[in-house]
């Protein structure tokens, strides 16, 4: 369970976006932050090493762009590492359509993980990279 003061700080945080996130939506936040920090001491996903760095370099940083985007809109997230920025849009804005591509396989893996451990519907990561002509079709 995310620390009292952290999970203030990324309620207050999302809703100076314009987002209201319900217990549930924290419960969510929080078992994405734990399983980043297990994975973290194997694979290096993200330099931010603290609940508090990760709510407000990656969560954060992620939703800030929510109140620009329109409620229904696919969207290609490139060289997205540990999710960031699809995976928190996806859980704050769930019409998105989303497609995470990153070249590290370990980083995918992960992608994958988070999203079948937050049963997210919508989104898909893919290994690759974008200038490869094999991504670029299933992209199309």
């Amino acid at each position: 369970m995310m620390e009292t003061e952290n999970k203030r700080l990324l309620i207050e945080g999302a809703k100076a976006f314009g987002i209201h996130l319900d217990e549930k939506a924290v419960e969510t936040f929080s078992l994405f932050l734990r399983e980043l920090l297990k994975w973290n001491q194997r694979i290096n996903l993200t330099a931010a090493k603290t609940e508090e760095g990760i709510i407000l370099k990656h969560f954060l940083d992620s939703i800030s762009v929510h109140p620009y985007l329109p409620e229904y809109s696919p969207i290609l997230d490139i060289g997205s590492g540990a999710g960031f920025p699809g995976i928190p849009l996806k859980m704050v804005k769930p019409s998105l359509e989303i497609t995470l591509i990153d070249s590290v396989l370990k980083k995918v893996d992960f992608q994958k993980h988070i999203i079948r451990m937050l049963g997210l519907k919508g989104i898909e990561a893919i290994h690759g990279r974008a200038q490869d002509k094999e991504i670029r079709q299933t992209m199309a």
